[in-house]
């Protein structure tokens, strides 16, 4: 009798038994892919330009402090530097410590990966996209490389997924998702500058969501909709998409300004928002105005 009340998915399986079986070939994934990227950085170890300044960077960091670190190349975003250093004081050595950051990164992509596709579609084709993450020839270069590209991407693809899973989630957990959005991106920032734009990104997609359910209510059906949300007032989805940008703007802010702060005094040149980016604005302020 009991057995008649076991939710079951569109094959006939009971989700209990789905799920098991998800997780399962989700860690065979994340197992195959940490062996990969161990296999690629025994046979083929190469040590790029960049790769060199960001160890000298970490030994000078180490050995003369932040200033005399960022004199080489005082725009460098500091995480992926600050880690090697720590490594380097410790005795793991910089590029040890930039190996292993590298491919901790890239052995945990599959597993973003997964949870910004499941966000979106079901478990087998996220599974899918999770294996061809694990397998991609590049992904796993730059996995066994003293680079900045495979942490960055990490943590970009896992700042999504969090953004993704706070949009579709139900009334209780959107806010840890978006919070933890804004944390990755804070962190995806401090590696590479173009992090900014995962934040630029999630919200602009809230300010387009707040238009879609002006325009909505304006023609009468804020309150009719379809999936999870349709059953949400448009005043209360309006009020928990600011929530969630506010939220997820003060915790990217949280992680990132304290870091460029820090470094205010020093050679360092970094900033949150970059340069190029300030200038494009400029830019194009100065042509409008002079329209």
């Amino acid at each position: 009798m009991t057995g008649d009340f076991i939710v079951r998915d569109g094959d006939g399986n009971s989700l209990v038994e789905s799920g098991r079986r998800t997780a399962l070939w989700l860690c065979a994934i994340l197992a195959a892919g940490l062996l990969v990227r161990c296999v690629r950085l025994v046979l083929d170890h190469r040590v790029e330009k960049d790769s060199v300044l960001y160890v000298d960077m970490a030994r000078d960091w180490d050995s003369g402090g932040v200033d005399r670190a960022f004199e080489r190349n005082p725009r460098i975003p500091p995480l992926y530097v600050a880690l090697m250093a720590l490594g380097e004081r410790i005795g793991v050595g910089a590029e040890a410590t930039g190996v292993l950051v590298s491919m901790l990164a890239g052995a945990l992509l599959p597993l973003g990966v997964f949870l910004l596709v499941r966000a979106f579609v079901r478990d087998d084709l996220a599974l899918l996209a999770a294996f061809m993450a694990m397998a991609h020839p590049g992904l796993i270069r730059i996995s066994a490389e003293v680079m900045r590209d495979g942490p960055f991407l990490s943590l970009a693809v896992y700042s999504l997924a969090f953004f993704a899973l706070g949009a579709g989630s139900g009334r209780g957990r959107w806010w840890l998702w978006w919070t933890l959005g804004g944390v990755f991106a804070g962190l995806a920032v401090m590696v590479r500058s173009e992090g900014i734009e995962l934040m630029l990104a999630f919200l602009g997609w809230g300010v387009l969501e707040l238009v879609l359910l002006g325009w909505r209510a304006y023609r009468g059906s804020g309150d009719r909709g379809e999936g999870e949300g349709a059953e949400r007032p448009a005043g209360r989805m309006a009020i928990r998409i600011l929530a969630g940008m506010v939220l997820a703007g003060v915790m990217f802010s949280s992680v990132s300004f304290p870091a460029q702060i820090a470094l205010s005094g020093t050679s360092s040149t970094w900033t949150v928002v970059d340069h190029r980016i300030l200038s494009y604005v400029r830019s194009a302020l100065r042509r409008e105005i002079g329209k």
